[in-house]
C-alpha cells in the first residue's frame, strides 16, 4: 500500500484513494457503472480510514456538507441521468460530486434494514440493461426520484451523518513503507491514464517532473 506516513490513514492523498477506487470499480465487469455511482462510491470509499484492525466507513465530510448546503441543489434525477460533465460548469461539477457522495452515503446508512444496498444492486442491474434511471429507481427503491430527492435533502439537515466501524475477521494490517511524493504523483498519472483521462494524467506527470528537478 502506498503511504507517506501510516498506511491508509492520513498518508495517501484523498484524491489518490478516490482515483484508485474508481479504477477498481471500472475493472469489475464489461459495463461501466453510472457516472454518479463511479464518483459517489469513489468519494465514499476514498474516505475510509484504517485504524489498527478496524476500518472506519462513511466518515463525516463537513466540507462536502457545507458545499451542498451553500450551493443550488441539483435534482437527483439530473445526477442519475448524467453520462458526462462536459457541459457542466465547475460549480455544477462540484455539486455533482458532492450529491453523488451523499446519495451513496444515504444508500448505505439512510434506508432501513439494508434496503439501500439491496436496492443499489437492483438499480445497477437495471441500468446496465439500458433501463431509464427513473424506472430503475422505482424498481430498486419503490420510490420516485423526487421522493428520494426530498429524503436526501432531509438527511443534509442533520447535524452529522452516520458512519460505522467494522473489524474484518481476516484483516491483517500491512506493513506500509513511505513513498516519495514524486512516486505518488506518478501513480496518480498512471491511474488517470487507466481511467482514460489523458489531460489529467499529463498534469500529474508534469508535477512529478517539476518536483524531481527541485
Amino acid at each position: 500500500m502506498w503511504g507517506t506516513g501510516d498506511a491508509w490513514g492520513d498518508d495517501a492523498t484523498r484524491e489518490l484513494r478516490s482515483e484508485y477506487v474508481q479504477y477498481l470499480l471500472r475493472s469489475q465487469g464489461p459495463t461501466l457503472p453510472p457516472l454518479w455511482f463511479d464518483e459517489g462510491a469513489a468519494e465514499f470509499l476514498g474516505t475510509a480510514r484504517i485504524d489498527g484492525d478496524r476500518v472506519h466507513l462513511g466518515l463525516f465530510d463537513p466540507a462536502r456538507v457545507k458545499l451542498l448546503r451553500g450551493q443550488t441543489w441539483a435534482p437527483l434525477l439530473r445526477i442519475l441521468e448524467a453520462t458526462d460533465l462536459e457541459s457542466w460548469s465547475p460549480g455544477d461539477r462540484e455539486t455533482f460530486a458532492a450529491e453523488s457522495w451523499l446519495f451513496v452515503h444515504y444508500l448505505n446508512f439512510g434506508l432501513e434494514s439494508g434496503q439501500g444496498r439491496k436496492g443499489l444492486g437492483v438499480y445497477l442491474e437495471q441500468t446496465s440493461q439500458a433501463v431509464p434511471p427513473e424506472v430503475a429507481v422505482r424498481a430498486a427503491f419503490g420510490k420516485t426520484s423526487g421522493e428520494l430527492d426530498r429524503k436526501l435533502q432531509d438527511a443534509l439537515k442533520q447535524e452529522r451523518l452516520a458512519s460505522v466501524v467494522v473489524r474484518p475477521t481476516a484483516f491483517e494490517p500491512g506493513d506500509p513503507s513511505p513513498v516519495a511524493n514524486e512516486e505518488v504523483l506518478v501513480g496518480l498519472g498512471e491511474l488517470s491514464l487507466a481511467l482514460g483521462r489523458g489531460e489529467q494524467a499529463a498534469e500529474w506527470f508534469q508535477k512529478a517532473i517539476a518536483r524531481d528537478h527541485r
